[in-house]
């Protein structure tokens, strides 16, 4: 599985307290956002039927997805590294909300629309935190400069063709 990855990259980490947070964000989110993904788990309940995905890869799952989430694993690691920067001036509540941001577009971006509302509730459940409660995550970018998360239309200005200008 994607512990031995993980647990090399947090103690590349300087920052004892940042290693500490990762490793509690790791128990929090990794497990249980995986085995909501790739077997339909949520809590207790096993349903067996992992959440519908875009991809289809025969070198994978019939869903396309690796068994063991160790690639969405090291995209988390990658995603984080580049949007925390300043590792020893982070907050635990900046770490946790980047870490919901990479969790989210890293085990979970391959789903569909309908696994991706499914995703978002169990994510915004597990959280236990103050998400976007009439957004989507998906439809949302943690910045992590003023510390909330805000539309991705508010970041990503309107996108016009040649074609729709004349």
């Amino acid at each position: 599985g994607p512990g031995p990855f993980y647990q090399r990259w947090v103690h590349s980490k300087e920052n004892d307290k940042l290693q500490e947070i990762l490793d509690e964000m790791y128990d929090k989110y990794v497990p249980p956002c995986l085995g909501r993904v790739l077997e339909g788990k949520d809590g207790e309940v096993n349903t067996g039927v992992p959440l519908p995905t875009l991809m289809v890869n025969l070198s994978f799952d019939k869903h396309g997805r690796s068994l063991v989430g160790t690639d969405a694993v090291i995209e988390l690691t990658k995603l984080f590294d580049a949007i925390i920067v300043d590792e020893a001036n982070a907050s635990l509540e900046q770490v946790e909300h980047v870490f919901i941001f990479c969790t989210l577009w890293s085990v979970g971006s391959t789903l569909d629309d309908t696994g991706r509302g499914v995703f978002d509730e169990f994510l915004k459940k597990t959280s236990g935190k103050l998400l976007p409660p009439t957004k989507s995550l998906y439809d949302c970018v943690y910045d992590a400069e003023s510390g909330r998360w805000v539309p991705w239309e508010d970041r990503v200005g309107k996108w016009e063709t040649e074609s729709s200008n004349t």
